[in-house]
């Protein structure tokens, strides 16, 4: 199945239940408090803490995440895929 469409399309207690069956975390969103898995994290939707130190968001709140980052002056940088990829 694919995770995105899981978290997009399907009910709150599926989500619950796929985080819980495949190992991933389900828990309160750090910026509006509703509970999310951890198969919902992207990229980008993460609220950086420090540099290199991050805090996973909701797929709603990931928006106000990049906010928030732009205000802090905090970019997430994605120098990763490249450098696994090469």
């Amino acid at each position: 199945m694919n995770k995105e469409l899981i978290s997009k399309y399907m009910p709150r207690w599926f989500n619950g239940c796929y985080a819980f069956l495949f190992g991933y975390f389900w828990l309160p969103c750090p910026l509006c408090g509703k509970k999310f898995g951890g198969h919902e994290c992207s990229d980008g939707n993460e609220v950086m803490l420090s540099y290199g130190e991050g805090q996973c968001v909701c797929p709603k709140c990931g928006e106000e995440a990049k906010r928030i980052n732009k205000k802090n002056n905090y970019f997430i940088p994605r120098i990763t895929k490249t450098l696994i990829n090469n």
